[in-house]
């Protein structure tokens, strides 16, 4: 399989957990939704074992494996998008429920059994209910092989069985454990094995060894239906071979308790159980669903990303969003893009003004004022023609700015070139600045160029230089 983030779009944050985090992505090659779990760059090795656990299993109660790669140092996992929703939000379940839960969750484990895995970390946070009486298993990360020693420490302590706990070889037994714990938790809400005190979880699981430590796990479960007592007695011992041995002999007490259940029952009471459950699993997705769209959609709209916007929208609508609040997300998007398009155009029409001012500010530094000075410029103009005539008081506030210079009367020139840069030529006069130039002048009527150097002081008579 060959991963590119390139093919997935519409990336949605649904979780984090301890090593990863989870995603809902649109995969746009096959136009399909996916989960995509990327995990830590410290779970490398975990990634790895898991990619090759999930490459080759397909089983209705798994979360296919679609794709996976290996980038920015860390691992993507591409799986079938489980509509579903944690047991937490389900619990306490009828204990019918419960039972066809756990049945689900006992085939799939049965058939990881027959590919010689087992799955070591059973818990409510690795489960997902799609339907009533039906489980999908969505993490692998601590599965190994039957037979194999499970490290001491790893896995959720509260569902980890005493074999485990004590680094032992797993066995399908090892399962069973947890599925006892989970039976529990489905009828309960509450962790069988916790910690209680200063008495930590793994101190009370290995206090199952003594008849003391087992006598009192058995009188948690004491107050549950009578057809229940035997398959948790089946699942909860210490010792391995004292349990139900495998997923096989777990779902035929299942279904022995199943069948005295269902016998308590009005009639056409199952089916309005199943009917219930229905509503209410579709009910928790379609809340979860829309606070993860809400929250995503709030994030693309400080983004500024209209179309994932339309997307969340739209996805907000197919999950049975309220009218109101589908128009309320609507106008909140069409508000805030008036509001950056109204914000744009305030910043461009500032731009120009700012622009406009630097442009007008230079022009004025380079060339006399042409308002309030105009008749200050027509003096000096006079004065260069006739020095008897010129006002001191004028010459004092500009010369140290401008100074007019008359071209002498001897020459009369086409054109003027002052350093290179030709010069307008007003009535014989030059507006230059004091300084020392080289002047170039083309005579009128002739292609003869003369050149000289031009020296204008701050104050004085200017020095006309040719060569």
């Amino acid at each position: 399989m060959a991963f590119s983030r390139k093919d997935y779009t519409r990336w949605l944050l649904l979780g984090r957990g301890g090593e990863a985090s989870i995603y809902k992505a649109w995969q746009t090659s096959v136009g399909r939704p996916v989960a995509i779990r990327v995990m830590d760059a410290s779970s490398r090795a975990k990634a790895e074992s898991e990619v090759r656990l999930l490459a080759g299993l397909r089983h209705q109660g798994l979360a296919t494996l679609l794709d996976y790669g290996y980038e920015h140092n860390r691992y993507y996992l591409v799986q079938d998008l489980v509509r579903g929703v944690a047991p937490e939000r389900m619990v306490p379940m009828h204990p019918v429920l419960a039972v066809e839960s756990l049945r689900s969750l006992s085939t799939t484990l049965a058939y990881l059994h027959s590919q010689g895995i087992a799955h070591n970390d059973l818990h409510p946070d690795n489960c997902m209910l799609t339907s009533p009486g039906h489980v999908v298993l969505v993490d692998f990360g601590m599965a190994g092989k039957l037979g194999q020693a499970a490290l001491p420490g790893q896995g959720h302590n509260r569902y980890t069985s005493p074999e485990h706990a004590q680094g032992q070889p797993i066995v399908p037994a090892s399962d069973v454990f947890a599925c006892g714990c989970l039976l529990y938790y489905f009828l309960t809400g509450n962790h069988l094995i916790a910690d209680s005190g200063n008495i930590k979880a793994d101190e009370i699981l290995l206090s199952l060894a003594t008849k003391e430590g087992q006598r009192e796990l058995n009188s948690r479960w004491l107050s549950l239906p009578y057809p229940l007592l035997r398959v948790l007695d089946g699942c909860l011992r210490f010792q391995a071979a004292n349990r139900f041995a495998d997923m096989e002999e777990l779902d035929e007490n299942l279904e022995i308790a199943l069948q005295e259940l269902n016998r308590s029952l009005e009639p056409n009471a199952h089916a309005q159980l199943i009917a219930a459950g229905h509503t209410a699993i579709r009910n928790a997705y379609c809340q979860q669903e829309q606070k993860t769209l809400a929250t995503a959609f709030h994030s693309a709209l400080r983004a500024q990303n209209w179309k994932l916007c339309e997307y969340l929208v739209a996805d907000m609508a197919s999950m049975g969003a309220a009218p109101d609040h589908v128009r309320r997300y609507q106008k909140s998007m069409s508000d805030r893009k008036s509001l950056i398009t109204k914000i744009r155009w305030f910043s461009l029409a500032l731009l120009a003004i700012i622009l406009a001012l630097i442009t007008w500010q230079v022009v004025r530094t380079q060339s006399p004022a042409t308002d309030s000075l105009e008749r200050l410029e027509a003096s000096m103009l006079e004065a260069a023609r006739d020095p008897s005539q010129t006002d001191s008081r004028l010459a004092s506030r500009k010369t140290d700015i401008w100074r007019l210079v008359s071209i002498p009367e001897q020459y009369s020139f086409e054109q003027f070139w002052v350093n290179g840069f030709q010069q307008p030529i007003e009535n014989g006069v030059l507006r230059l600045r004091p300084g020392h130039y080289h002047v170039v002048g083309l005579i009128q009527s002739s292609s003869e160029k003369m050149h000289g150097r031009l020296d204008i002081p701050a104050n004085g008579p200017v020095s006309w230089h040719w060569n």
